[in-house]
């Protein structure tokens, strides 16, 4: 994650009627801002782990672990720059190495410029997946199955078979008389010649 500054005034504010009720419940409980001003900034705080006498970033976040702060631009730029540091020169890095092992967070900067982004990208770790159509297709019952063509039981064979030659019953009379589908019982007649 970086900080996401930008000198253009914009301000946001939260359109709730495209979120889910979930959505809704997570944005809640990690007090995440339902606008931001045009000289304010979200300071996303990150809980990092305590290890070896201090603090190192977690490889896995929880939605527990976020928590968000409105704060004025000014301050959020000048915490950037206070816990920045020149990756090509060794001692200030070992030196903000040595700084952030004691905190307990990590803090980001994000503004309304980049804020929509950063909560879609948010939702999509935490919130329940959003079906697309093609899911949604998948889900329609499908018409259900006619009951597979059985035959007919040795009695029903007798029967249907004294009828059809003795009688000169149709197949349909048959069908009727026996209680089963005319195709089980033509199949069987064409047996018969």
């Amino acid at each position: 994650m970086q900080h996401k500054l930008k000198d253009a005034p914009t301000s946001w504010v939260l359109d709730e009627s495209k979120l889910s009720e979930d959505d809704k419940t997570i944005l809640e409980y990690c007090g995440f801002p339902k606008k931001v001003g045009m000289r304010d900034a979200v300071q996303v705080r990150v809980k990092r782990m305590r290890a070896n006498n201090g603090f190192v970033d977690k490889q896995v976040l929880d939605l527990e672990d976020y928590r968000f702060l409105i704060t004025p631009k000014d301050i959020a730029k000048k915490q950037i720059a206070r816990y920045s540091y020149n990756p090509n020169d060794r001692a200030s890095a070992e030196q903000m190495n040595n700084v952030m092992r004691t905190k307990g967070y990590r803090n980001y900067y994000v503004d309304a410029n980049y804020i929509e982004g950063f909560l879609q990208d948010f939702l999509s770790k935490f919130s329940t997946p959003k079906p697309t159509p093609s899911m949604l297709e998948a889900t329609e019952q499908p018409e259900p199955k006619k009951a597979e063509k059985k035959g007919l039981a040795p009695a029903q064979k007798g029967k249907a078979k004294k009828m059809y030659l003795e009688e000169s019953k149709d197949a349909k009379e048959i069908a009727e008389a026996l209680g089963k589908d005319i195709e089980v019982v033509i199949d069987y007649l064409k047996t018969l010649k």
